[in-house]
């Protein structure tokens, strides 16, 4: 699968590897024009509807959005397959997930949305690299203030829309306030002692241990709302924890209701329009071979 997503900063592409039962084609992030609440598209919008629909086995145009359900704003037609995803590491809560197959769902007060569920549940996204604080911290702001700063009343706040600020000399913020971290990779986890341990995940067994029972309780999770299919975590950049992760939840296990993924996930960044010049279409290419070895 290949899902060409476009923003303001970056061309990203979540590249799964091909199943024999289902191609999902090229789909859509972001806010589509065109389309009404209740699902009415404009004919230019239906158009380029159509055009997708034709690169999947599904014969839906896949949208993508790092949640659950669709969020305010995204308004999609019955011509949509919303695949959904679980952006942190810890499992994902069962009273969320809208069972695989489910079309006209809810997804939000008196709210709700035409497209049909996905086979295909995604896991958290980029794990694999620490990130940094969304807003007017971004590139600043790559950790959480520990307790002590906190209790302390030295952790500035980051902010998703405001000016320019400043965060502590170590480079920590309060992220969680009123902002977001671009990666999972940014915030601690339960059962484990590093402020960030998930980029080093397979470092700490103890930590692989707990990881790893929340991704167990999620896939036994996913399998029971009806998904055929679970993605590992979209990973960044780290192709080696990539397959580290695929050895963790594979071991005695070979099936995703006991937590082995059947497609790998992960993601592709060209940057100011230059692939060639500045290396992106090469590093495409490496993360294709390493993904076909693995």
């Amino acid at each position: 699968m290949f899902s060409i997503i476009r923003s303001t900063a970056l061309v990203s592409i979540l590249s799964t590897a091909l199943s024999k039962q289902t191609i999902w084609g090229c789909g859509l992030l972001g806010t589509v024009p065109g389309i009404s609440q209740n699902g009415a598209t404009t004919p230019d919008t239906q158009k380029l509807i159509d055009g997708l629909k034709k690169s999947s086995t599904t014969g839906k145009v896949t949208y993508w959005n790092w949640a659950l359900v669709p969020q305010q704003g995204q308004n999609l037609s019955k011509d949509f397959e919303f695949v959904p995803e679980q952006w942190g590491m810890a499992a994902v809560n069962p009273g969320l997930v809208i069972p695989s197959g489910s079309s006209n769902y809810p997804i939000g007060e008196g709210v709700t949305s035409p497209s049909t569920m996905s086979s295909l549940f995604l896991g958290s996204n980029e794990p694999d690299i620490t990130g940094s604080c969304l807003g007017n911290l971004m590139g600043k702001c790559n950790a959480s203030c520990t307790n002590d700063e906190v209790l302390g009343h030295r952790c500035p706040v980051a902010l998703l829309y405001g000016p320019p600020a400043d965060v502590l000399p170590n480079g920590h913020c309060d992220c969680w306030s009123q902002s977001e971290a671009t990666s999972s990779g940014f915030w601690s986890f339960d059962g484990c002692s590093k402020l960030q341990p998930l980029p080093s995940l397979f470092s700490n067994p103890k930590c692989v241990d707990a990881v790893m029972s929340a991704w167990r309780q999620q896939a036994a999770t996913v399998v029971q709302k009806g998904f055929k299919y679970l993605s590992t975590p979209l990973v960044a950049a780290n192709m080696e924890w990539l397959s580290s992760f695929v050895d963790a939840a594979c071991a005695n296990c070979n099936s995703i209701s006991c937590g082995c993924p059947s497609h790998l996930s992960w993601h592709f960044y060209g940057n100011d329009c230059r692939p060639k010049e500045l290396g992106g279409y090469d590093n495409f290419q490496k993360k294709l071979n390493q993904t076909k070895q693995l």
